[in-house]
């Protein structure tokens, strides 16, 4: 009997360590090895497409002289513990001058095999390739915009030695995804940046966010001039359409960071922005990042309104506000929050919103609900007191036709909220379509600390059913053999 049982324990656990050796990296971490995970490196034209996202990078992409070259090097911890003292490295950091060029990153730790990636920049006639100084940006935990500062006092230019820049330990889960994003310049005049005349600007994180004003930063470089004129151009879509105050900055260093104050913003929405400076001989643009106004009450008078957007994944809850991760056949509910910031009421209200072509609308008074094509959504409101809210949602389900490892925007624009001719845009919201689901709670919820892939999970579950099955045969043939006797 003894016997019987000890062999059922040994194949119980044999089952579950089944399960563990088949879901992916059970023994070492490792990054970037699930299905719907991005490339480890990727490229995008910021000149030609401002503010881009998920669908505007690649592997390869085409420029000309001037352009702004942004790459992205993603991490994803796939596996069953916390990758060590990871570490990321970019090469080169300035290309020699040619119509072809190949830039190549790595991500690795202490406890991981590297992931690397590489990506193509095809120039339409022979330039350098040339980094900006500063530029390299970390955003990790899944942000898709702005900055976070690298730890352990490291400088940005780190990123290209040959041991890379730290950033820390990276916990496993699709949650602390992340990305470091580094800027490139096609050189405009022939030759590279250390020999020819060149202007550099640079987009930086913000100095300060409040309620209703920001300081912007940014920096430029040049070996042209020993001061430049600079200022920001800023809005509520990548359009900008505003801009600050000129002021000139002098290059005693050849660089320098400067600042532009924006004033009369609205509470919790969101702006983009670009640093500009200009010489003599030419004017130069940095990349548009974007920041977010906090959240409070506002004391605006007259007339002013705000809306802003959040997605939920109500068939299973995960992300945040602006962005949420879902499968094909998920429940999404939008809600629009929309609030009287003036001093007066509020009249002829409406919200407008371009529902993507991969959502279908569960209900809605707007005529198509299918897949396949982008729906406009109106809603008329009415009227609206100073300091009053108003929330109005749509529920949405994920097509079966929705592309995996893709953010989709709810019809790639913001929505619109207009009142008394006052015009304003909400935020921008992203939902990211997986083949399937991360297992990881059953793994906790189970106090065994990794997490299973469904195929694993489904193999281990037969092993043990059988491994019972088997012991329990054996069981009722033992005492049958001692009735017997």
């Amino acid at each position: 009997m003894k016997k019987i049982i000890l062999k059922t324990i040994v194949l119980s656990v044999v089952a579950l360590t089944t399960v563990a050796m088949f879901s992916p990296g059970a023994f070492a971490a490792t990054f970037n090895t699930d299905p719907a995970d991005y490339q480890t490196l990727r490229v995008g034209n910021v000149t030609k497409q401002p503010g881009t996202t998920s669908s505007g990078w690649g592997t390869s992409i085409t420029a000309t002289p001037g352009d702004i070259i942004a790459v992205a090097v993603y991490y994803h911890n796939t596996s069953l513990e916390t990758a060590k003292d990871v570490r990321v490295k970019i090469t080169p950091k300035n290309d020699a001058e040619g119509i072809n060029h190949v830039i190549r990153a790595e991500v690795w730790s202490e406890n991981t095999p590297i992931a690397s990636g590489s990506v193509s920049i095809s120039l339409s006639e022979p330039r350098s390739l040339d980094y900006i100084e500063g530029s390299a940006t970390w955003r990790p935990n899944q942000t898709t915009y702005g900055s976070s500062e690298f730890p352990f006092g490291q400088e940005k230019y780190h990123i290209f030695t040959t041991s890379g820049i730290r950033i820390g330990d990276i916990a496993p889960g699709w949650s602390s995804q992340g990305n470091v994003v580094v800027s490139f310049k096609v050189n405009e005049n022939g030759g590279s940046v250390s020999g020819s005349k060149f202007l550099s600007v640079v987009s930086l994180s913000p100095d300060s966010v409040g309620l209703y004003d920001a300081t912007l930063k940014g920096s430029v470089a040049s070996n042209d001039t020993v001061s430049v004129s600079t200022w920001f151009e800023w809005g509520t879509s990548v359009a900008l359409g505003n801009k600050t105050g000129v002021k000139a900055v002098s290059l005693p260093n050849r660089s320098s960071s400067f600042t532009g104050y924006v004033s009369g913003l609205l509470p919790n929405t969101l702006y983009y922005y670009r640093a500009v400076a200009s010489s003599a001989s030419a004017t130069n643009y940095g990349q548009i990042l974007s920041f977010k106004t906090g959240s409070g009450a506002a004391t605006a008078v007259g007339k002013e309104i705000s809306v802003v957007k959040s997605v939920e994944n109500i068939t299973s809850p995960n992300g945040t506000q602006d962005e949420v991760s879902a499968l094909r056949g998920d429940v999404l509910r939008f809600t629009f929050t929309l609030k009287n910031n003036g001093s007066e009421t509020l009249k002829n209200i409406e919200v407008r919103d371009l529902v993507s072509e991969y959502l279908k609308l569960v209900s809605n008074d707007s005529g198509n609900t299918d897949c396949g094509i982008q729906k406009k959504v109106v809603w008329k409101i009415g009227e609206l007191n100073a300091g009053d809210e108003k929330k109005i949602s749509l529920d949405t389900v994920v097509c079966s036709e929705a592309p995996y490892d893709e953010s989709i925007k709810n019809g790639g624009d913001t929505a619109v909220v207009e009142a008394d001719g006052i015009l304003r845009s909400s935020n921008e919201t992203f939902v990211k379509v997986f083949e399937e689901r991360n297992f990881g709670a059953i793994g906790a919820i189970a106090g065994l600390g990794f997490s299973f892939s469904k195929w694993a999970l489904v193999f281990g579950m037969l092993v043990l059913i059988l491994a019972i099955f088997y012991c329990a045969s054996r069981f009722l043939k033992e005492r049958n053999f001692q009735s017997v006797k």
